[in-house]
């Protein structure tokens, strides 16, 4: 999905959860290793063409906390292709 998106799903679950509200975000991520890093890379890419190089070079966590999400929970799944972020909503 085009970066300009990914903002405003970010501002419409901020909009639409409560104060103090749980947020959960599922996302792309990279493994830590070089070797993982450079496979799952290009492997997402194969079908994730149009958008996930800009996608994944993105700073998420910049966005959520520009967007008042505040992370308290942070978990990598899939060997580190994948990752589940849960915030809560600080905006009032």
């Amino acid at each position: 999905m085009p970066l300009s998106i990914r903002e405003k799903v970010l501002k419409e679950m901020v909009r639409v959860t409560k104060p103090k509200g749980i947020i959960v975000i599922v996302d792309y991520d990279l493994p830590k290793n070089r070797i993982g890093k450079f496979l799952i890379y290009h492997f997402i890419a194969l079908y994730e063409a149009e958008y996930y190089k800009n996608f994944i070079k993105s700073d998420l966590e910049a966005l959520l906390n520009k967007n008042k999400i505040e992370i308290i929970e942070k978990d990598t799944v899939l060997r580190g292709a994948g990752r589940i972020l849960k915030g809560i909503n600080n905006k009032l």
